[in-house]
């Protein structure tokens, strides 16, 4: 790295989560204006900590094609190009709790001014319904998290979603340490690793998933997740690297469709 890049990294990582507990501090009343709050019946499932999870979707549309029976085709929009949401998990230690209020149901005019964002950041690979993934994510999900204040109604959890994507920006973070989308070259398991550990300035372990293509053996990194306590401050998710000997990844370029 070059001369102040450990004062360029700390300012960007301490930039955006300051944006982030600014936004959930100071912007309640007016966030919840534009979203319903959890009606006083709403059931919340005794969770520890959030899962925070972000996919590659090259990797995905390979996964599904080779390991689903079904005709409904994984098309990526033109617009993503970055690494996008899968979900935020409240999470437990043991027996994570999903579906949690069935009486919460997803309406997407709680979330329309987020609509251009979700698109981009959070998109419905897979054309069962148009918001097919957001009103899966809510209602196993975002129903478990009502206990806590910063994601207690539909448009806060997915505001907090969309500003963490942008807090742990992985394209960002893997680009300036020379980690780019390539169909021939792998990267270690440990550069990726450490050029998020590096860029997000904190040393916790992520979650990793990945796919092992059928036809070439290639392992295709599909999921980083990243863990964050309740007041949102990261913490480990496994606990030691997830990293082994000889672990290489490809980040397969995206193809739109």
């Amino acid at each position: 790295m070059g001369p102040g890049s450990e004062t360029r990294k700390r300012t960007y990582t301490l930039t955006i989560l300051s944006v982030i507990v600014t936004a959930i501090v100071t912007n309640t009343e007016c966030r919840s204006v534009l979203s319903s709050e959890p009606s006083e019946t709403s059931v919340s499932g005794d969770w520890d900590y959030l899962m925070f999870a972000q996919q590659w979707t090259q990797s995905f549309c390979i996964y599904h094609k080779q390991e689903t029976k079904t005709r409904v085709v994984c098309r990526i929009p033109e617009t993503v190009t970055t690494w996008t949401i899968h979900g935020l998990w409240p999470t437990a230690k043991r027996n994570p709790p999903t579906f949690c209020n069935n009486a919460s149901t997803f309406d997407v005019k709680e979330v329309q001014p987020l609509l251009q964002d979700l698109n981009k950041y959070w998109p419905n690979l897979l054309n069962y319904n148009k918001y097919g993934i957001w009103q899966h994510e809510w209602m196993k999900h975002g129903t478990c998290g009502q206990n806590l204040e910063s994601i207690n109604s539909q448009y806060k959890y997915f505001e907090l979603s969309l500003m963490l994507n942008k807090a742990f920006d992985i394209s960002y973070a893997l680009s300036t340490h020379g980690i780019y989308p390539s169909d021939e070259k792998a990267y270690p398991c440990d550069n990726i690793v450490n050029a998020m550990q590096d860029t997000f300035d904190t040393k916790v372990w992520p979650s990793l998933n990945w796919y092992t293509d059928k036809i070439s053996g290639k392992k295709y990194l599909m999921q980083v997740s990243l863990c964050l306590g309740k007041d949102l401050v990261p913490q480990n998710c496994v606990k030691s690297s997830p990293c082994h000997a000889n672990l290489d990844f490809f980040i397969p370029k995206i193809i739109h469709g």
